[in-house]
């Protein structure tokens, strides 16, 4: 017979295999996944680490990403801090699904970063020029997944501020991961697309968002 911790960690292992495909999708990274779900004691380490961060903010506690992504990718080689960040936003993104029926919950376990990606790092940099004017602290010429050492830690951050602050200024009463969760969908439409029709699609989406 199962017991709960057995299926518990069943379900974390499930969440944390989807989210490792997302960190490596299309990375350098990519033909190593197998090895990165595997058996080796580096790879435990990894896995564990992102599951403590996970338990921490489920239980109310602030923690830094940064941190714990350091940690992860000196686990896993050849993982820089982009696919680390990736991994461990995903795994809590895909966690906080478990919130879906329950407010209350949400407001408790919402206190955890949004995930860096392509798509919403566009929106993000796109939205914070049209809103405020001027360039956000990070990047969108080069792929999220070779942020690495300290100025990718602070590109991150910077990125982390800029929904922040775009939330704010829009007055949305929600936090950064619930953002990813409302604009992913359309922040598709930048992928491949050159700056100008970046803008356009930008302000369509702001245009026809329903508060």
């Amino acid at each position: 017979m199962c017991n709960e911790s057995s299926i518990d960690r069943a379900i974390f292992s499930f969440v944390y295999s989807a989210a490792m495909v997302d960190a490596t999708r299309r990375t350098s990274c990519a033909s190593n996944i197998s090895r990165y779900l595997g058996d080796e004691d580096n790879v435990k380490n990894a896995k564990n680490t992102v599951q403590r961060y996970c338990e921490m903010i489920i239980n109310g506690k602030e923690v830094s990403v940064c941190e714990l992504a350091t940690e992860v990718e000196k686990s896993l080689s050849g993982f820089t801090f982009g696919n680390a960040q990736k991994l461990i936003n995903m795994t809590m993104k895909y966690l906080f699904i478990s919130c879906y029926d329950n407010p209350e919950k949400r407001i408790g376990i919402a206190n955890c970063d949004a995930p860096m990606d392509s798509a919403m790092r566009d929106f993000v940099y796109r939205s914070y020029r049209l809103f405020m004017g001027e360039k956000p602290g990070f990047y969108i010429s080069k792929p999220w997944s070779n942020l690495d050492g300290v100025k990718g830690q602070r590109e991150y951050l910077a990125y982390q501020a800029a929904i922040e602050e775009i939330i704010l200024f829009k007055g949305l009463h929600i936090r950064r991961i619930e953002f990813d969760y409302l604009f992913w969908d359309e922040a598709k439409r930048l992928i491949d697309q050159k700056s100008e029709r970046q803008n356009q699609i930008t302000m369509e989406i702001w245009e026809h968002h329903v508060a």
